[in-house]
């Protein structure tokens, strides 16, 4: 998944991206949040059991 995140969402080289420090790799990605958003902590709601629908 690293790897995925590194190469296809992060446009990396894979020899930069094995060649990338654990840092930088998550400095990048947080960079790239960011500016692009997070489209999976805005789709997740939290709530409680007795709300869930059916």
């Amino acid at each position: 998944m690293l790897l995925y995140a590194g190469t296809v969402v992060l446009g990396m080289d894979e020899k930069d991206f094995w060649r990338c420090t654990p840092r930088k790799f998550f400095a990048l990605c947080d960079v790239h949040r960011k500016i692009h958003g997070n489209s999976e902590q805005e789709e997740t709601q939290m709530g409680y059991i007795d709300q869930v629908l059916f």
